[in-house]
């Protein structure tokens, strides 16, 4: 951290106790001892010491029961340490064959059999799905390619929208094409030739009810608990897919690293394409490739994943260049939810920035530029983690502290924007715009960068540029099925509601005949209806 950052959280944060019983291990797998020591002294062991004790804070301040992590450095784990508590109810310590959910992480291990499945000339990956899935119930121009680079949603091809569950229909993409259940594959090309011995795709797989699995108990934030959790849920049995469901620890994790590495799973072609970011209709480079989100930061390539259950999350950043991957398992979901992951931009990770800083980019933090975005992104990020938490009068000193100087981060991200509208403060107001601005220049129909910016106006009270950014949304064919898109339709019902009844009522039927009723849209709109004269 930061020295003005050390410095701003004296003044505004108190960690709660933890819960933690502290377990650290040095180990390699599979190299012997005393390679794995020339490793550590060659990357520093002061890196990992300070990596570790930055992301314990981080741990402690979003209420994380437990976390599991571990570095690895090439064909070998040169760093592992282990926080906290896998049960907290009978003080179970994590140790290194925990086992967690790793969520949407499962989507990298789809990615790699699609390409097996490629290098074998059984599919290619611009054929449509309605190839292998005739009754997908998508448009019947969508490629293999699209659902894998999440570019699927409205025009094909235009923008990167995550959608998981579009993602699982790789699933039965594989089954037509192996002859075989997906749960199979996975095992058979991933999981038996890696010797991931304690990973299983499912919590329904054969095996899981074995007396010596060890998965971590499931935990969510809950502020008003004096510990700051409550118990949470496990994925319930059938959710395994190609977008979500395999249950790992970060011994596994470990060796599946080591295979990206290497040629083990896939040749160097099929890793150039997932690995490479998906351009746009308009050029632009999107955050993520086949499988993979792709980003370049302070001149490294990053290529990375989170996952994110309703109690479990996970983190996987590999650094290319410099052979190392971190790996990082919790059993609450707060690690990826504090951040908003799902929008591309893994240094919104406070864990993914500290390894960066800590560890890859160590040498390097001196010079001026290196250290000034560290210490913007840190700030942006810790005012994101206080948002969270419920602490907006506590996130606006850091968001303050990063825009002070003018400076913005580039390229603009979503998340940074999704901040700015949530903390409505008039001092951040041009920055705001300026985000806002250059991410619909360079994304005109990128539904989230429209709903930010518009929810922006809406809240400082200026809804004449507001709702014709909510109508950008609802304009966009084909609709799209992303919680944006929704979220527009039931704000443009309430402003035309008392202005324009009959406008009101179409956009509300469109919520209605959507059937997404995820977030409650459906009944809210259903509500509105009623209330909403005909005319």
């Amino acid at each position: 951290m930061s020295n003005r950052g050390k410095a701003l959280l004296a003044r505004v944060m108190l960690l709660q106790p933890s819960l933690e019983i502290g377990l650290v291990v040095l180990c390699c797998l599979p190299c012997a001892t005393s390679q794995c020591q020339q490793s550590i002294s060659h990357t520093g062991s002061k890196s990992f010491q300070q990596f570790g004790d930055d992301i314990d804070t981080v741990r402690k301040q979003l209420h994380i029961p437990g976390m599991a992590a571990a570095i690895v450095d090439g064909d070998r784990v040169v760093w592992e340490e282990n926080y906290g508590l896998a049960d907290v109810q009978n003080g179970v310590p994590v140790h290194a064959a925990t086992e967690f959910c790793i969520a949407s992480v499962s989507k990298t291990m789809a990615a790699a059999i699609v390409m097996q499945l490629r290098q074998a000339g059984k599919l290619q990956i611009d054929d449509p799905i309605s190839k292998y899935i005739p009754d997908s119930g998508m448009p019947e121009n969508i490629t293999i390619r699209q659902i894998m680079s999440h570019t699927s949603d409205g025009t094909p091809g235009e923008e990167f929208l995550y959608n998981g569950a579009r993602y699982a229909v790789l699933s039965r993409v594989i089954e037509k094409v192996t002859g075989e259940p997906y749960a199979t594959v996975v095992s058979n090309r991933i999981l038996r030739p890696l010797k991931m011995n304690r990973t299983i795709p499912g919590l329904d797989a054969p095996g899981f009810q074995e007396p010596q699995r060890e998965l971590a108990k499931p935990y969510r934030l809950d502020l008003s608990s004096p510990t700051g959790i409550q118990a949470g849920d496990v994925p319930a049995p059938g959710l395994f897919s190609a977008a979500t469901g395999i249950i790992s620890n970060v011994n596994d994790m470990a060796r599946y690293a080591v295979a990206l590495e290497g040629s083990e799973l896939v040749n160097e072609e099929s890793k150039t394409l997932m690995f490479t970011p998906t351009r746009s209709l308009k050029g632009e480079d999107l955050p993520y490739g086949l499988g993979w989100f792709v980003q370049n930061y302070l001149g490294q390539e990053i290529v990375w994943h989170y996952g994110q259950a309703d109690s479990y999350a996970s983190l996987f950043v590999r650094i290319p260049k410099a052979k190392l991957t971190l790996i990082v398992l919790a059993n609450s979901g707060a690690m990826s939810d504090a951040f908003r992951l799902l929008d591309g931009n893994a240094m919104r990770s406070l864990l993914a920035l500290n390894f960066l800083k800590d560890v890859v980019l160590r040498d390097r933090s001196t010079e001026p530029s290196v250290r000034n975005r560290f210490e913007l992104d840190e700030e942006i990020d810790q005012a994101l983690a206080r948002i969270y938490l419920g602490e907006p009068d506590q996130a606006l000193p850091y968001a303050r502290m990063a825009f002070a100087s003018g400076v913005l981060p580039s390229p603009p991200d979503l998340t940074t924007l999704y901040l700015l509208a949530r903390l409505h403060d008039r001092s951040l107001n041009q920055t705001t715009e300026a985000i806002g601005m250059e991410l619909i220049q360079r994304h005109p129909r990128l539904s989230p960068a429209l709903f930010y910016l518009a929810t922006y106006y809406e809240r400082n009270g200026v809804p004449e540029k507001a709702m014709p950014l909510f109508e950008r949304i609802a304009e966009i064919r084909p609709p799209l099925l992303h919680w944006t898109s929704t979220s527009a339709l039931l704000e443009l019902g309430r402003w035309y509601a008392d202005r324009n009844p009959s406008e009101a009522r179409k956009y509300l039927q469109r919520v209605v005949d959507s059937g997404d009723n995820s977030s409650g849209a459906v009944d809210e709109a259903k509500e509105m209806l009623r209330r909403v004269p005909k005319q």
